[in-house]
């Protein structure tokens, strides 16, 4: 049998919830993707878009299955849509960087909190390989 698994309750309660957000992150991107219009580089917004969902759903694996990696990822992958929301507000106006997808935002934020939180911090230094 083998010792891979898709979540992991036995990690610190930050590290869980980080996990479900990474994944469900992974699954918004690919239904609701940044808007067309605004990346001048159409490989520019595919790479990001990328990097989210790939980077999301594989970090949430490799921080279920104790690996440094999947830490980094998850918080590359966590932080690209501040990117995406930077250049909205540098292209468009702040105003709808702030109002496209608000929700989203807010899971972002708590995505990237529940990362970098000092007991998810922790615990990857002593445990991760």
């Amino acid at each position: 049998m083998s010792d891979t698994q898709w979540i992991n309750p036995r990690q610190p309660q930050t590290l869980y919830i980080a996990q479900f957000l990474l994944y469900f992150s992974a699954v918004i991107a690919i239904f609701d993707p940044p808007p067309t219009g605004v990346f001048s580089n159409f490989a520019i917004r595919n790479l990001l878009l990328l990097i989210i969902v790939f980077g999301s759903a594989g970090g949430a694996f490799g921080i279920a299955n104790h690996k440094r990696w999947g830490y980094i990822m998850g918080i590359v992958a966590a932080i690209a849509p501040f990117l995406i929301r930077f250049e909205l507000a540098r292209q468009i106006d702040i105003g709808f960087a702030i109002e496209w997808n608000i929700i989203g935002g807010m899971f972002d934020i708590a995505t990237v909190a529940a990362l970098l939180h000092p007991m998810s911090r922790d615990y990857q230094k002593i445990w991760f390989r």
